[in-house]
């Protein structure tokens, strides 16, 4: 009995050093950092990446409506920076949380000022039955926003020489009733 256990010791030892090999070269074959992956770049917001050198088709204006420059495109720009505007001030502001959540939010103060302005807009061309619509809400309904957060991959010389932590930078947790 005494040399059967010795046996089977050594046969889960040998089996274990072959393991253990086995995996040590499977280690030493990655040698670029994250399994030889090139990672994506950080997000850089609000930039844009022209593809070609062609440039943009010029705008026709049928002659009859030459005179009416209210949607020229420098009129345009103006009501754009405008809501643009909104946007920026709820990421400066901070509105929900971190700051990590922003831009025209129902409900929070940069979607309110965005209504505001539109329904002037509204008015201001002349269109004189303006209306805002109210909805109730169920008094115990909740919203879930997540305040702050960080998903990252922790990296690890398993995965590659130089493999470090990446955080996901574009990623958003969800509530979990969505999972």
């Amino acid at each position: 009995m005494r040399a059967l256990c010795f046996q089977v010791g050594v046969a889960i030892g040998l089996a274990a050093t072959v393991s253990m090999t086995g995996l040590r070269a499977q280690t030493l074959e990655v040698a670029l950092p994250w399994f030889g992956v090139t990672r994506p770049p950080g997000i850089t917001p609000h930039t844009l990446e022209v593809l070609g050198a062609r440039r943009a088709a010029p705008v026709v204006i049928p002659s009859v409506e030459q005179e009416d420059r209210k949607l020229a495109g420098a009129r345009i720009r103006t009501d754009l920076e405008t809501v643009v505007g909104f946007s920026r001030e709820s990421r400066a502001l901070k509105e929900i949380g971190a700051g990590q959540i922003w831009g025209r939010v129902t409900g929070f103060p940069s979607g309110n000022l965005t209504v505001e302005w539109a329904v002037d807009q509204f008015r201001v061309a002349g269109i004189t039955e303006v209306e805002l619509q109210a909805f109730s809400q169920d008094a115990d309904a909740a919203l879930w926003l997540p305040l702050s957060w960080e998903i990252r991959l922790v990296g690890d010389p398993l995965f590659g020489d130089g493999s470090t932590d990446v955080v996901l930078e574009s990623a958003m947790p969800l509530s979990l009733p969505e999972i």
